[in-house]
């Protein structure tokens, strides 16, 4: 889309150039002459739609900073600062998703935090915003994988505080495969969780489709190894060989895994 972009930026102009300089001139537009009336209401017209481009444009670039700086301060853990910067991106751009997505991320980790520190109002008024910033995400932009992915982390964090959260992860979950059928890390991220609610059948099964979509996919075949070996199924240790016969013979980890 970039290179497409940057094409027509010079193409459109090299094109009415051209058409220019072959134009037969009996075409060619006389000089028009307005009163000094007209003249003033088109050059106040043109300054203040000038005007409102520049402000429309400074907002945008200041919201922009302001997610900028969101998203970097909670990785060096600072999300009450984080959530500030986030709250002043949203209020001068309020229709981009990402920023309501990101912001919804952000309040699940504080409203864990409030928890942990038995401030169980504050932490279920955290809880109560985490997700309605999602959902404002989610509605503004319904398919976008990243952001069913964001759902599915927030309603993990905050499964600690109601464990009813777990299946409205995995909910989240299997409505972004529907987005993106063919993405091994969403089956193994889904397997992860039908074995946390129990379902040691569902999870191998969506386990072992993750190797089938990836077969050199480590993360899918540690994965399923730990799945047998928890159940006590003697294909634990063929899953271990599988690897290093077909991926890496020379994984390490996965060699001190054999008996």
């Amino acid at each position: 889309s970039v290179v497409i972009t940057q094409l027509m930026f010079y193409l459109f102009p090299a094109m009415i150039i051209s058409l220019s300089l072959h134009f037969p001139s009996k075409y060619c537009m006389y000089p028009i002459h307005w009163n000094i009336q007209t003249k003033k209401i088109i050059t106040g017209g043109v300054t203040l739609l000038s005007f409102l481009l520049l402000v429309i444009l400074s907002l945008s670039w200041y919201s922009d900073k302001q997610f900028a700086r969101g998203y970097h301060l909670p990785r060096a853990c600072y999300k009450p600062q984080a959530y500030q910067a986030l709250s002043s991106a949203i209020a001068f751009n309020p229709t981009e998703p990402i920023f309501h997505d990101e912001q919804g991320a952000i309040l699940s980790m504080l409203a864990l935090a409030a928890w942990k520190e038995n401030q169980i109002t504050m932490s279920q008024e955290l809880t109560t915003l985490s997700i309605k910033e999602n959902d404002t995400a989610l509605s503004i932009s319904p398919n976008n994988v990243n952001f069913w992915k964001s759902r599915t982390k927030i309603f993990y964090a905050l499964s600690p505080i109601n464990p009813s959260y777990l299946k409205e992860a995995i909910k989240a979950l299997e409505k972004g495969l529907t987005l993106s059928p063919l993405d091994p890390k969403l089956y193994y991220n889904l397997a992860i969780l039908y074995g946390q609610i129990g379902l040691t059948d569902k999870s191998m099964e969506l386990m072992k489709k993750s190797i089938e979509l990836k077969p050199n996919y480590r993360e899918g075949y540690y994965g399923l190894f730990l799945l047998y070996k928890e159940a006590g199924m003697p294909e634990a240790q063929q899953i271990i060989n599988e690897y290093l016969t077909k991926v890496d013979p020379t994984d390490k980890e996965f060699q001190e895994l054999i008996h």
